[in-house]
């Protein structure tokens, strides 16, 4: 049954953050274990500092222009950062080679690198700035073609590469669940996430669950869900005023 949204971001964040801890309860987590990571792809500023000043802070982009955008607007709100704590960057979008140097400039973590090749050019860019970023590895657990992400075969690759890096640090591994209403095979593709994951370093984040399924990803081990609709509402094609 499709669940109503609140009339306001911040009920809807405290909604979330609810719903979240009875999960970790019947899971048998840790309180707090689970952090929420706000998708906001076409959100308007407004919305999004309504979010922050309500708890958020860890923030989503799928888009670097938007991100530019958003992160300037929000800077230039008086009283906003100043009384928050430091706000968290996350690049979640499928990443071209050629923003890869304005990615490493813009995010604090990149969570979408599915390539050996991604995982060279980001580590050269890095260095170029004396930097040193944190990223996820991206799985396409479900083996859908339209999603980004490295098959489960070629992780330990990727995660080799990453470790031999010199300007990178694993996080964690990241995933999109199967585009489906069935949550059996959403949890078997969790759980087996979850798996892999354990199998690298059970300290590793997990990323993954969104709006329609941050519930059941929360049981399977998840340590960070990636919320954009169920916080934000349908996506609005104007920005609106702080």
């Amino acid at each position: 049954m499709q669940r109503v949204l609140q009339e306001t971001v911040s009920a809807r964040f405290r909604e979330i953050r609810q719903r979240i801890a009875e999960a970790e309860v019947r899971s048998g987590r840790a309180a707090g274990s689970v952090r929420i990571v706000g998708a906001v792809k076409g959100v308007a500023v407004g919305q999004i500092v309504e979010a922050v000043r309500a708890g958020l802070y860890d923030l989503g982009e799928n888009r670097i222009q938007e991100h530019e955008s958003h992160r300037h607007a929000i800077e230039h709100c008086s009283g906003v950062l100043s009384s928050v704590p430091v706000i968290r960057w996350h690049f979640i979008g499928r990443l071209q080679s050629n923003k890869a140097a304005r990615a490493v400039k813009c995010f604090d973590v990149i969570q979408s690198v599915d390539s050996v090749e991604l995982v060279s050019r980001l580590d050269r860019l890095a260095g170029d700035i004396e930097r040193r970023l944190l990223v996820f590895a991206e799985v396409n657990i479900s083996s859908e073609e339209t999603k980004g992400g490295i098959a489960p075969n070629g992780l330990p690759r990727l995660i080799e590469s990453i470790k031999k890096a010199g300007n990178l640090t694993l996080g964690g591994l990241m995933t999109i669940g199967p585009l489906t209403d069935d949550n059996d095979r959403i949890r078997r593709a969790y759980d087996e996430m979850l798996i892999l994951r354990d199998g690298i370093d059970p300290q590793l984040e997990l990323s993954m669950g969104m709006s329609n399924d941050f519930v059941l990803a929360v049981a399977c081990g998840a340590t960070m869900v990636r919320i954009g609709t169920a916080l934000f509402g349908p996506r609005r094609l104007k920005e609106v005023s702080v």
